[in-house]
């Protein structure tokens, strides 16, 4: 079901391996505050996370803009060792199956020829007095003049 999906305890796969799961500040949480949440990790993901990051550790409870919207916190929680465990099996299995598939994948329909490659698509650039576009069998020539003083 994606990134949206909690399971009862509150914590995706990566959160349970690591013990932390997201609770609501104001309210339980809710696949809105999720939703939110994930939709603004494109905010927060600004410069490999740095955006997030700044915001995070101005914030008093360590909460990123998705957080704050969401009215969400993350937190430290004890699953036991069941949870954690079942986690990095099932996160090791996945990594597996995706290393086993990958290969088989990539190797089906390598005969087809992708379209367009090894051919200019978008082409920009001057000569003399002149500035061109080209994208694909579009063609765009801006002639270039000078004017003169008092004309």
């Amino acid at each position: 079901m994606g990134p949206c999906w909690k399971p009862y305890w509150g914590a995706t796969l990566g959160k349970a391996m690591v013990g932390i799961k997201v609770e609501g500040t104001s309210r339980p949480r809710s696949f809105t505050a999720c939703v939110v949440r994930n939709v603004l990790r494109i905010i927060d993901g600004l410069g490999f996370y740095l955006v997030g990051t700044i915001v995070a550790a101005c914030s008093a409870a360590r909460q990123r803009v998705g957080d704050v919207h969401a009215r969400t916190v993350v937190i430290e929680e004890s699953f036991g060792i069941g949870i954690p465990a079942a986690a990095v099996v099932i996160w090791i299995t996945s990594l597996a199956g995706a290393g086993w598939a990958v290969p088989r994948i990539c190797s089906i329909n390598h005969s087809v020829r992708p379209l367009y490659l090894g051919e200019v698509i978008v082409q920009v650039g001057t000569s003399g007095t002149s500035a061109y576009l080209q994208v694909g069998g579009l063609a765009v020539n801006v002639h270039l003049t000078s004017k003169s003083p008092g004309s």
